[in-house]
C-alpha cells in the first residue's frame, strides 16, 4: 500500500508541477523536445505502475478489476493532457526551404530573423520563448523585423524585448512580409548572411527549436 501511495503522490506532483519540470529539464541542458515530452511520458509510466500495483492487490470480480485498472492506467495522462494540451505545432519542425534569390534585408551572418507586424499578439508571445533560446545559446543572434515603416510601431516590441535582441523596422515591409508568406510571426534561419529556411508560427515547435540550436552550434 505504501508503494501505491508513493506512486500516486509522484503522479500528482508530476501533473501539478508539469511546467516547472519542463523548464527545469531545459535549464539542465536537455533538448527542447525531450523537455516537452518527458512530463507526458512520465505520467504514462506512472499510470502503468499504478495500475499494475493495484491489479496485484485488489481481489474482486476479474472484469470489474480490469475496468478499474484500465481507468487508473489512462487517468493520469488524460488529466495531464486536459491541463496541458498538446497543440498541433508543439512538436513540429517542418518549415520551408527558401530559394537562393529570396528577398533579404538582414545584416545577420548567422542567426534568426523573426518577421512580425505591429500589434500582433502571437508575435509578442514569441518573445518569451526567444528569450529562453537566447539564454541557452548566448552567442545566437536574434533580430525582430517589424513590417511597418512607422518607427513608433516597434516601441511595444522594444519594451518586451528589453534589449535582449535587436528590433527594427523593415526597410521594405511588403517584400519582407512576402518572405513570411503573410503569416506572422515567421522565423527565418540565416546562415552565411542568407535566409535559408522559414518556419511559420504553427511550425516552430520544439523540434524546430532543436534544429535551430543544432544549426547555430554548427556555425561556431
Amino acid at each position: 500500500m505504501i508503494k501505491f501511495i508513493l506512486l500516486f503522490v509522484l503522479t500528482f506532483i508530476t501533473i501539478l508541477f508539469f511546467d516547472k519540470l519542463e523548464v527545469g529539464l531545459l535549464n539542465f541542458g536537455f533538448s527542447w523536445t525531450l523537455s516537452k515530452a518527458t512530463p507526458y511520458i512520465l505520467t504514462i509510466i506512472l499510470g502503468v505502475l499504478l495500475s499494475l500495483n493495484l491489479f496485484k492487490k485488489i481481489k474482486i470480480n476479474r472484469v470489474l478489476k480490469l475496468l478499474i485498472v484500465f481507468a487508473l492506467l489512462i487517468t493520469p495522462f488524460i488529466i495531464n493532457f486536459v491541463l496541458h494540451p498538446i497543440y498541433e505545432g508543439d512538436f513540429s519542425k517542418n518549415g520551408k526551404e527558401l530559394p537562393i534569390n529570396i528577398y533579404n534585408e538582414t545584416k545577420l551572418e548567422n542567426g534568426l530573423m523573426v518577421i512580425t507586424i505591429p500589434n500582433c499578439p502571437y508575435c509578442y508571445l514569441s518573445i518569451n520563448q526567444l528569450k529562453k533560446i537566447k539564454q541557452r545559446n548566448t552567442n545566437i543572434n536574434i533580430e525582430y523585423k517589424v513590417c511597418s515603416s512607422d518607427t513608433s510601431k516597434i516601441k511595444t516590441y522594444q519594451e518586451e524585448v528589453k534589449g535582449k535582441f535587436k528590433v527594427q523596422n523593415a526597410s521594405n515591409p511588403d517584400s519582407l512580409a512576402s518572405v513570411a508568406d503573410f503569416k506572422f510571426p515567421a522565423f527565418v534561419l540565416i546562415k552565411n548572411g542568407k535566409p535559408i529556411y522559414k518556419w511559420s508560427n504553427d511550425e516552430f515547435g520544439v523540434r524546430a527549436i532543436d534544429l535551430l540550436e543544432s544549426s547555430i552550434e554548427n556555425t561556431k
